[in-house]
């Protein structure tokens, strides 16, 4: 005997299934005979926002390891040339991409005051990374859309602006 034996069907699909997030459908689906249980659908964008979660993680660790190692020119350099395993993350989020540029276009100017306490192989590398970082962005890196600009509302599975209301 399930939970909503006595409950017909149709009432679940229309009346309840509307209102629920992804996770809520899942648990109203295990509370069902297998036979009744209707397919929820992954929501828009999940595998990016997946994506960029996992290299968060990682962007969060090579930064912490920059502050925390004293051969800071070292761990510098790995952030920088693992910007292969952080492409999501710049053609997704807005404020990063934007960050990036900015900074690769101070970096690859090689007259910064940044670069008065450097070697010169970290200068000349740092300057080679950003400016090759600058040449292939917009092809192999394009910016998408901002996957961050709203909250994602389950009842209407879209994105909703932040003036709007919340769920």
């Amino acid at each position: 005997m399930y939970l909503f034996d006595n409950l017909p069907l149709e009432i679940i699909r229309f009346e309840i299934f509307p209102y629920l997030d992804y996770e809520g459908r899942n648990a109203v689906n295990a509370c069902l005979p297998r036979q009744d249980r209707i397919p929820t659908p992954f929501a828009k964008d999940s595998n990016n926002i997946l994506m960029i979660k996992i290299q968060t993680c990682l962007l969060k660790k090579l930064l912490d390891r920059t502050y925390k190692e004293t051969r800071r020119h070292r761990e510098i350099l790995k952030l920088f040339r693992s910007f292969d395993k952080l492409s999501h993350i710049f053609q997704y989020n807005y404020k990063f991409h934007v960050c990036m540029i900015e900074k690769c276009k101070k970096y690859s100017k090689s007259d910064e005051p940044e670069y008065t306490l450097t070697t010169k192989y970290f200068k000349k590398t740092l300057v080679k990374l950003c400016a090759d970082f600058l040449e292939v962005y917009k092809i192999k890196y394009p910016f998408k859309y901002n996957l961050n600009s709203g909250v994602w509302n389950p009842i209407q599975n879209r994105y909703v602006e932040k003036e709007g209301w919340r769920t």
